[in-house]
């Protein structure tokens, strides 16, 4: 974590302490990826589909995403699938290759969270060729479907975090001047949009935020 998610402000000033977090905004963690936004009922994450990775299949894809400091996608709601969905349109038979494989006849997301939620297309998983351990959207946007360890296709990569700064209101992965223009036509306020001290109010305490934070995001 950035050095700047560890303020807490005081006054027109801030104080640098470990452990305690000022709200922070976040910048994508790689061009392209689009953020599910906690305002939006989502969870945070980023999300971007990249093509087909330079050796065709799963493995390849799971190992490319990590190097990218994320992970095959876990669409663990259906919210999330939902959200993902659009990424999913490739104008030929949607597929991407998705986070989740077959240990058995048990299957399981890269990162261990449960597998409670699923949307197979009609039929799957079928493990068709009897070597079928792997998860990927399938024909309708949305859907799933077990694939084999070489079927080469795109990939959709989740970030759990990414790198931000206290500050930054519109997220353009900036503070400046409009960050600074929302401080201070909510001023004195209630606005949860300019409040980034959670404190209910818009006060110096959050001008100092501003102030702390001034410049590019790291």
């Amino acid at each position: 974590m950035n050095l700047r998610s560890f303020i807490t402000c005081t006054g027109l000033g801030a104080i640098i302490l470990l452990g305690s977090v000022c709200p922070v905004s976040a910048c994508p963690p790689a061009p392209g990826a689009v953020q599910w936004k906690t305002r939006d009922g989502g969870n945070g994450h980023w999300y971007l589909r990249v093509g087909s990775p330079g050796a065709p299949g799963w493995e390849a894809a799971r190992a490319a995403s990590e190097a990218m400091g994320g992970h095959l996608v876990t669409l663990t709601s259906a919210a999330e699938n939902e959200f993902v969905r659009p990424m999913l349109i490739d104008g030929f038979f949607n597929v991407s290759l998705l986070g989740g494989y077959r240990v058995g006849s048990e299957w399981r997301w890269v990162t261990g969270e449960p597998w409670s939620y699923t949307n197979w297309y009609g039929g799957e998983p079928n493990n068709a060729n009897g070597n079928e351990f792997y998860l990927a959207s399938w024909v309708t946007p949305g859907t799933w479907n077990d694939v084999w360890s070489t079927y080469a296709a795109g990939y959709i990569v989740e970030w759990d975090a990414a790198n931000g700064c206290a500050g930054d209101i519109n997220e353009d992965c900036t503070v400046n001047g409009i960050d600074l223009a929302y401080v201070l036509a909510d001023w004195g306020t209630v606005s949860s949009r300019s409040d980034l001290n959670s404190d209910g109010a818009i006060n110096g305490v959050d001008l100092g935020i501003i102030l702390y934070g001034w410049g590019s995001c790291p």
